[in-house]
């Protein structure tokens, strides 16, 4: 079964990286790891419970690692 997240990027605060709310859930963003392979960006945020999430368009869609 395939479900959809609604994920919307929260922007940060001074020196921090933001938050991303995950159905609800505010989780903050503990790190971000930039790829560029060829012209296709790839950013692969790590959140504060664990879980890591890629968006290949600057943040308008997500898919979890």
């Amino acid at each position: 079964m395939i479900t959809k997240d609604k994920i919307a990027f929260v922007p940060p605060l001074k020196d921090e990286h933001g938050w991303l709310n995950v159905n609800g859930e505010i989780l903050r963003i503990t790190s971000i790891h930039s790829f560029d392979d060829f012209g296709v960006e790839q950013d692969t945020l790590t959140l504060a419970d664990g879980s890591e999430w890629i968006t290949q368009d600057g943040g308008s869609t997500f898919q979890e690692n």
